[in-house]
């Protein structure tokens, strides 16, 4: 679906400049996607503690990506929209909502690669816990990329300077009481999702229902 959803979007894109960057925050959006997808299939097999770990700190960096699509669907990319034709706007929102989801759809589906992953290796209750602190810091993650306008790579070309923010908002909270408020809101929505993904993957969907039979024989440990 995802898959789908981004060739939709790159289509009705076209050749408009005014929308490049969202090809570019899509293609970041499936970063993580790879990410998960090769620890998934490399957990499978044989893979020391180190090498996933590693794994997992890049698709945790990288996470924020994702849903990070969600946020285009601010008003700021429909200013150049003023004057324009009805049917030109409903396109462009059509447009923006499929990137959108195109993200969301990345972000749970890598989220719950990383998942199993994580309970095969540090059981059930670990795992959840491993879901949880992930989506929170996704949320802080997307909040300092829309805001602040920091990218993944700047913990490798500026650490300085978000090692430097953080301890202000630890110390202070209360002089930070908006970021923290829209990063717990964004973060109880992701996880309200992926919540409500899991549940149709695990035991709605034919398919979940088939995995969950199948990992039964296998017992998890808490």
């Amino acid at each position: 679906m995802s898959a789908i959803l981004s060739l939709l979007v790159l289509a009705m894109i076209g050749g408009r400049p005014q929308l490049s960057s969202l090809v570019w925050n899509l293609f970041l959006a499936w970063i993580p996607f790879g990410l998960a997808f090769v620890a998934y299939q490399r957990a499978r097999f044989s893979i020391s503690m180190p090498a996933l770990a590693v794994l997992a700190l890049l698709w945790l960096l990288f996470l924020p990506n994702a849903p990070y699509m969600i946020t285009d669907l601010r008003y700021a990319h429909l200013e150049y929209l003023g004057g324009r034709h009805t049917d030109q706007v409903l396109y462009d929102v059509v447009l923006l909502s499929a990137a959108a989801l195109a993200g969301l759809l990345l972000a749970l589906t890598s989220l719950f690669l990383m998942h199993a992953v994580a309970r095969r290796r540090i059981g059930v209750a670990n795992a959840w816990a491993f879901v949880v602190g992930a989506i929170a810091l996704s949320a802080l993650g997307t909040y300092f990329g829309r805001v602040k306008r920091w990218n993944s790579w700047d913990f490798f070309t500026r650490p300085e300077s978000l090692v430097g923010h953080a301890p202000k908002g630890l110390l202070h909270p209360l002089y930070h009481s908006r970021p923290i408020a829209l990063t717990a809101l964004f973060a109880s929505c992701l996880l309200v999702s992926y919540f409500v993904f899991y549940l149709f993957v695990r035991i709605g969907s034919p398919m979940g229902e088939e995995r969950r039979r199948l990992s039964s024989s296998r017992p998890e440990r808490n």
